[in-house]
C-alpha cells in the first residue's frame, strides 16, 4: 500500500512546511497567518494590516519606485510584491514595496477582482494611502 501524501492546509503549503514556534516569536495571532521553515510569510487579517503599516513607515508614505536614480514624490497606495504572489507569496517586508497607483498599474497593468462585475465593466483599483493626501 501506498503511503498517504502529507495533507494540505490553506492554499498549497503542506502543515508539516508551516513553523508554528516562528509564527509566535514574530507575534503573528491571526490565525489564517502562517511562517514556512524556510522563513517565507503569508499574513492575514491585523497582521497584513500591522506589515502594511510597517511598510508605510520604511517608505515614508512615499512611492518607492526609482527611475533614473530619483524616487517618486506621490504618496504610497498599494503594496506591492516584487516577487510576485502568484509564484510563492513572500509578505516578508524585503518583497514588499509601496507604490502610487500609477506606477503599480505601469509595472502590474493586471486589474484584480474583488466580486461580481458585468462584463466589460470597469473596476476601480482600491489602495491604500500612507500620510500625506
Amino acid at each position: 500500500m501506498f503511503p498517504k501524501p502529507k495533507r494540505k492546509k490553506g492554499r498549497g503549503c503542506r502543515v508539516s512546511d508551516r513553523c508554528d514556534d516562528l509564527k509566535a516569536i514574530r507575534g503573528y495571532t491571526d490565525p489564517k497567518s502562517f511562517v514556512r521553515r524556510d522563513g517565507s510569510e503569508s499574513l492575514a487579517g491585523k497582521d497584513w494590516t500591522r506589515r502594511k503599516e510597517e511598510l508605510g513607515e520604511r517608505a515614508g508614505g512615499r512611492c518607492e519606485f526609482v527611475c533614473g536614480g530619483i524616487r517618486c514624490e506621490q504618496p504610497g497606495d498599494d503594496p506591492d510584491h516584487v516577487i510576485c504572489r502568484s509564484v510563492k507569496r513572500d509578505d516578508c517586508l524585503y518583497n514588499l514595496r509601496l507604490l502610487c497607483r500609477e506606477h503599480h498599474i505601469l509595472i502590474d497593468p493586471r486589474v484584480p477582482r474583488w466580486g461580481k462585475r458585468k462584463r466589460g465593466e470597469q473596476v476601480k483599483r482600491v489602495g491604500i494611502r500612507f500620510g500625506g493626501g
